[in-house]
């Protein structure tokens, strides 16, 4: 068969399928089956905690007109089926030892990580990204400036291009210098794991190099670790960890001075002022990609690895460094910025990108980070401070913007603003928000819709649009814990709701980094920002 031309396979598999034969027990018996096993599945369920009325939420009021009736109960449904397969007993009980022996046994992965030779695991947007097709169908691509592997919807766009000059073009306005930083995936450096034969790192998606060379032609400064990180590969130093999707804390500091060199030539960056030196700390995770095997907490297939991590203090009194507002470096990134910077990604904390870059430059330096969406959450966190009436720019003379590489190929490039401004609507003054937490009643009128694809992160938050006593607001709640989802992600738009809230300015520094799913849209951007502990 595999020597006949397409459609002669095509025909030939038509006419095997249409030549099969069922004894009629048989089939009656295998029918049953198939209708039994999902009504079974799905009682189970319901018995076990409610799964198709969750509080009212299911069967509660529908929007008004067919259409959007349609869509919100096809939504629903879309919902309970994905409760379904995280949180059933088969999904629980049945698919972690399952993984577990096709691991072991068999090396085999799921569609969210790969495991490799010598006990590396990899995370599968990742290895897409590598091997999907050229993101940019541009004239170093065949013609066009279309996006080939995109996945846009009516606000959303796949071609980074846009979105990268919006944001150098409103910098340059201000006089700011931006300083792109693409980080390359595991695969694209350490690939050993997946293959032990081919081209020497870094590999690279095909249009990587293209879109480099002409953000260059265009005046817009990047700089590409890939190099360096490949160098250190062949030299036998580790350059990602083995377990998880990212960088070595040995390889991110010298990305870091690396960097710093990079930001004075382009910037005038004043000299160093801050006195800071390095301590050292040994922290031990089994990591992001391993936890996306889905393995029972008793496989003993991938061991904790430990590595050593250098949290920056000041050297004065051995106070841990901390972003600054009005820093002269403002620093954009995701969770390779955030890895060994904050306690929930599991690598220790203090030690992340913005405090090697701190200690490399000896200047304060600014962050806004998200561990996820690095393609728009942080651009997103930029535009809407702008548009609140903040100041995260005052002082800054240079922005570092850190994305990942997968990014160009599967983030959201929408565009945000920055090229017609923003209103810089002036926030409520901070004595008119509650300096102790707050129940009010709401009702809820939007709820963030998850991401599409996988993600990596034990931790995230949800964004609400409330209708409050005193008008709407953003209200975040923790939607995932620990690589499970909690209760209140199945909150639902239409319901009334009790809530303990806190302004968003109280939580933000141990909050501001975790994932989030915003939701759609810029018009709330200017409301009230809260953080919900409690939700009933």
């Amino acid at each position: 068969m595999s020597g006949l031309p397409p459609s002669a396979r095509e025909r030939e598999a038509l006419t095997e399928m249409g030549a099969t034969r069922l004894r009629p027990a048989a089939g009656r018996a295998l029918l049953a089956f198939c209708i039994a096993l999902p009504l079974f599945w799905w009682g189970l369920e319901i018995a076990r905690g409610g799964l198709l009325t969750d509080g009212g939420s299911f069967a509660g009021r529908l929007p008004a007109g067919l259409p959007a009736a349609n869509r919100e109960l096809a939504a629903r449904f879309a919902a309970v089926e994905d409760r379904i397969d995280r949180e059933s007993v088969l999904a629980t009980a049945v698919r972690p030892p399952v993984q577990a022996l096709l691991t072991g046994l068999l090396g085999a992965g799921n569609e969210r990580a790969y495991p490799g030779a010598g006990g590396e695991v990899y995370f599968r947007a990742d290895v897409d990204h590598l091997t999907g097709e050229p993101f940019l169908a541009g004239p170093a691509s065949g013609g066009g400036h279309r996006v080939a592997a995109a996945r846009p919807t009516a606000s959303r766009t796949a071609d980074p291009r846009p979105a990268i000059r919006e944001l150098h073009a409103y910098l340059a306005e201000q006089g700011i210098p931006l300083l792109l930083l693409p980080v390359p995936v595991k695969p694209a450096i350490d690939p050993e794991g997946l293959a032990a034969h081919g081209p020497p790192p870094p590999l690279r998606n095909p249009s990587e190099l293209p879109l480099f060379a002409a953000l260059a032609a265009e005046g817009i400064e990047l700089f590409d670790p890939a190099p360096l990180l490949a160098t250190r590969a062949a030299t036998g130093q580790r350059a990602y960890l083995r377990g998880d999707s990212h960088w070595h804390p040995a390889a991110m500091e010298a990305v870091a001075a690396a960097l710093a060199r990079q930001l004075r030539e382009i910037a005038p960056l004043p000299p160093p002022e801050l006195a800071l030196r390095r301590t050292e700390s040994r922290v031990r995770s089994r990591g992001d990609s391993v936890a996306l095997l889905g393995l029972p907490a008793w496989a003993p297939l991938y061991p904790p690895e430990e590595v050593t991590i250098r949290p920056v203090v000041q050297a004065a009194d051995g106070a841990p460094w901390r972003p600054m507002g009005g820093a002269p470096v403002l620093l954009l990134g995701d969770s390779f910025t955030n890895v060994y910077a904050t306690a929930d990604l599991g690598w220790g904390e203090g030690a992340g990108l913005a405090e090697q870059l701190a200690a490399e430059l000896g200047l304060p330096v600014g962050r806004i980070a998200r561990n996820a969406g690095g393609a728009l959450a942080t651009r997103a966190a930029l535009a809407q401070a702008l548009e609140r009436g903040e100041e995260p720019l005052a002082g800054v003379q240079a922005v570092v913007w850190e994305f990942a590489t997968r990014e160009l190929s599967q983030g959201d490039w929408r565009l945000l603003g920055f090229a017609s401004g923003f209103s810089r609507t002036a926030r409520p003054p901070a004595a008119s928000e509650p300096t102790e937490p707050l129940r009010v009643r709401g009702r809820i009128r939007a709820v963030a819709p998850p991401p599409a694809g996988e993600t990596p992160y034990r931790e995230a938050l949800g964004a609400l649009a409330v209708e409050l006593p005193d008008g709407p607001a953003v209200v975040y709640v923790r939607v995932w814990h620990e690589g499970a989802p909690t209760a209140l992600a199945r909150l639902r738009a239409g319901q009334e709701v009790e809530l303990t809230l806190e302004p968003w300015a109280t939580v933000a520094a141990a909050l501001d980094s975790v994932q989030r799913f915003e939701l759609a849209g810029e018009a709330w951007w200017t409301w009230p920002v809260y953080w919900a502990g409690e939700v009933r």
